[in-house]
C-alpha cells in the first residue's frame, strides 16, 4: 500500500495492532517517477528526430521503446517479453533511456540534442 495521505497511516496502525496473525511489514521510501517536465523533455528529443529525419516521433518512441525499455516478467511460471511504458521508469532509469537516446542520435544519425538545461526550450508551458 502507498500511503500519501495523514489517514492511511492510521489506518495501517490499527489493521497491525488488531491483526493477530503473523505479519512482516517492510517500509520503505518509493522510488520516484518520471516526472511530467522530464516527459515533455522527452517528446521535444524525438521532435527533433521527427524534423530532422521526416520519421514521426510516435514511430521514434515505438523504435526507442522496442531497442532500450525491454525487459521480462514471470507470468505463471513463464517468462514474457515486454516493452515497459515510460510512465513506469524511475528518474534514474528516465535519465539512463533519455541518454541513450542522446548517444544514439549523435553517433547513428550525426543528430545532436540538447540536454535539458543547453535548451531555451520551456518544458514546463502547458
Amino acid at each position: 500500500m502507498i500511503f500519501q495521505l495523514p489517514h492511511q497511516n492510521e489506518i495501517a496502525i490499527k489493521f497491525i495492532q488488531t491483526n493477530r496473525k503473523r505479519k512482516v511489514c517492510k517500509i520503505t521510501n518509493p522510488e520516484k517517477l518520471r516526472t511530467l517536465v522530464e516527459n515533455r523533455y522527452y517528446w521535444f528529443m524525438l521532435t527533433i528526430l521527427e524534423t530532422e529525419t521526416g520519421i514521426l516521433k510516435d514511430d521514434w518512441h515505438d523504435y526507442f521503446g522496442e531497442k532500450y525499455r525491454r525487459d521480462t516478467k514471470d507470468f505463471n511460471g513463464e517468462l514474457m517479453e515486454y516493452t515497459r511504458s515510460t510512465t513506469v521508469l524511475t528518474t534514474l532509469e528516465t535519465e539512463d533511456y533519455y541518454s541513450k537516446i542522446r548517444v544514439f542520435a549523435s553517433v547513428d544519425l550525426g543528430i545532436y540534442i540538447p540536454l535539458p538545461n543547453e535548451s531555451e526550450h520551456d518544458y514546463l508551458k502547458l
